[in-house]
């Protein structure tokens, strides 16, 4: 099973640089590509962490709107997002005892359905989005460029040093040629 799946991540991903390479998409219809695929990917190997993820990133992404808005403070920002990636990492590192201990050491909700491995991946980036926020360094930010900074496949290899504007601006860059 294992062997099919990452077949058809390997198949898919060549036939998606294809269509990306034939056709000339705008920017932001090639991040709304790479990022659908991306999620699919995310959804194949961990569903129930897909959904967490998402609903993590509209939570954050909510709360920016409203601190723009002035209607949340910064320090109320911060904490509740620093709060929701502590839980996250938490989680992820003492969920698999507590499932065991509710369900038993055989349990089918084993830790690789709830929490990847490379949960801190995503957390990192997250605080990351975050503090460059307070600091004023995102003038605008928009919900499909912050999903994609996230889940973006290629970047996974480069780990989580890469920041938000250095993302979208080699993005733009690359995609507009």
């Amino acid at each position: 099973m294992q062997i099919f799946t990452e077949l058809y991540i390997v198949i898919s991903l060549i036939v998606l640089s294809l269509i990306l390479w034939k056709f000339k998409f705008s920017y932001r219809t090639k991040t709304i590509i790479i990022s659908i695929y991306s999620l699919v990917i995310i959804g194949i190997l961990h569903p129930i962490f897909l959904v967490i993820l998402l609903a993590i990133v509209a939570l954050i992404y909510y709360m920016l709107i409203l601190v723009n808005g002035e209607k949340l403070s910064m320090k109320s920002f911060m904490i509740v997002g620093f709060v929701l990636i502590a839980l996250v990492l938490v989680t992820g590192k003492y969920g698999p005892s507590i499932i065991d201990s509710i369900f038993g050491s055989k349990s089918v909700l084993g830790f690789n359905i709830l929490v990847p491995i490379g949960v801190s991946y995503f957390a990192m980036k997250i605080i990351q989005l975050i503090i460059n926020f307070r600091r004023g360094l995102l003038k605008e930010i928009d919900f499909i460029d912050v999903v994609s900074f996230l889940v973006f496949l290629p970047t996974f290899a480069a780990g989580p040093i890469e920041s938000y504007n250095s993302f979208k601006q080699a993005n733009i860059d690359e995609f507009s040629k």
